[in-house]
This record gives C-alpha cells, structure tokens and sequence, in this order.
C-alpha cells in the first residue's frame, strides 16, 4: 500500500554534507522500497553557497515541493532555515542547526543568531534548535559529521519514522567514508532526538545535548 506523501526540505551551505545526508535518506528509503523522488533544486559546488534539496516520500510524483507545502524543513544553518520559510505550513516542523555561516560575498550585512531566531520565533511553527557542531565535535572531534548528527536527531525524533528506520540508516551509513566517525555521530544524535520526542516546546531547545 502507498504511504501518505511527506514532503521534507533539507538545508544548509555547501561543504556541510546536503547531498550526502539526501543521499544516504534516498538509499534507506529504497531498502525499504519506499517510493522517494530527491531534487537538488538550487546549490553552489563552492563552499559556503546555498543548498536546498527536496525530498518527496510515499505517494508522490513529481520530485519539487511546492511553496507552502513542506511537512519538515531541516537546516543545518540559520539563515538557510529562514530563507525556506516560504515552504512551510500551519502544521511544518522545522529542526535547525544554531550556527550562522556567511557566505562568500564581500560588502553583505549578515543578521546575527538573535536575529534569525527571532524571526522563526515570530511564527507559529514547531521549531528545534539543536547544536549539531557540538554534538559533532565532543562525540567525534569532527565537525563534518554535523549532517549525521542531524540526521540520527529527526530520526530520533520520529519525523520520518512512517518511511525509514535507524537500522536502515546504519545499514547505508556503514557504508561511507570515514565510517566509524559518522556511526558514532548518527548515534549521538539519535539518543538526543529520542530525548526530545514528545516533548513540544513551540520554539528552542527540547532537551540538554
């Protein structure tokens, strides 16, 4: 039977590890042979430069979300976060790292942290801030392991818990560069979403990482 469509932003700049996250999401979900459509609908290949990836779930055909149609939104930076508002709902949960990474552009004002949670603040979403680089670093020493961090967090959390597992993520995981390191920072993140699951703050941190 087709599962309902979720539909799930995922955000951030280059050289934190998008793709890579979509990527090991679209492989666990075929082992689950869920149907799944993944886009990269706008990036840079240099660091520092925008990327947003959409990823379409159960019953789903094309591969882009529309405007105003995004069930989670998840960035591993600030302003990424803001920047895809456009995409949520009433009902959107977004999960968001707490950094801010200015891009690669001279002579440009860069709201600072206050500022951008202030705006997500404003709205009326369900909104997570989660410390990916330091649960990357004290769990890894690396903090390019952050995207895995993120990752075991929603799934922690329950957010994809319809259409994939923790043992298929694993299973994909093992499967990468520098293994170990990732494992360890999955699992990390993990037990702090499982922390946060049910709890419901309508905007901060859920628990101590």
């Amino acid at each position: 039977m087709m599962r309902k469509a979720f539909n799930l932003v995922l955000t951030g700049v280059g050289g934190q590890g998008i793709t890579t996250l979509a990527s090991v999401i679209a492989d666990a979900a075929d082992k689950r042979q869920v149907n799944i459509r993944v886009a990269e609908v706008r990036g840079m290949s240099q660091r520092g430069g925008s990327v947003v990836v959409h990823i379409r779930m159960g019953n789903v055909y094309s591969p882009i979300i529309p405007v105003g149609a995004a069930d989670a939104i998840v960035s591993l930076e600030l302003i990424e976060a803001v920047r895809s508002l456009s995409y949520a709902h009433e009902k959107t949960i977004i999960v968001t790292g707490t950094k801010v990474i200015p891009p690669p552009l001279p002579g440009i004002k860069i709201p600072n942290v206050e500022e951008l949670r202030r705006i997500l603040n404003k709205t009326s979403l369900r909104t997570l801030y989660v410390d990916v680089e330091k649960i990357a670093y004290e769990t890894t020493g690396e903090l390019l392991t952050s995207n895995m961090v993120m990752l075991g967090f929603i799934l922690g959390l329950g957010i994809l818990d319809d259409y994939i597992g923790i043992d298929d993520v694993r299973s994909v995981v093992s499967f990468l560069r520098q293994r170990e390191a990732n494992l360890k920072a999955l699992e990390a993140g993990y037990k702090y979403g499982r922390k946060c699951r049910g709890v419901t703050p309508s905007h901060g941190e859920c628990a101590e990482s």
